[in-house]
């Protein structure tokens, strides 16, 4: 896959989780990536890349323990700060509105 709207796209979990583990930015745009796992958490690419053998057990079992990957994210899908759901680190800083 070429960028991430492709992983969007293409709807695999694996898919999702391979992108998130390979890249940490989107291209185009540069865009901090995240992966999202069925219990709504959300893991950075380090914690990706350190629990692979996890999230690729969880998947083909089907077992929701917080690595089962459901979809990627990139800082621009959303204004608020997203932080990683294993190991506490600042994925997105946010956006505010105050001048």
């Amino acid at each position: 896959m070429r960028n991430y709207m492709e992983a969007l796209q293409h709807g695999h979990p694996m898919a999702a989780a391979r992108m998130v583990r390979r890249e940490r930015y989107a291209w185009p745009g540069g865009y901090a990536l995240a992966l999202v796992t069925t219990d709504g958490g959300v893991l950075c690419p380090d914690c990706v890349r350190d629990q692979w053998a996890s999230v690729s057990w969880s998947h083909r079992v089907g077992c929701s323990d917080g690595f089962r990957p459901a979809a990627v994210t990139a800082e621009c899908d959303t204004d608020e700060g997203v932080t990683c759901d294993h190991c506490s680190r600042v994925i997105f800083e946010g956006f505010s509105d105050e001048d």
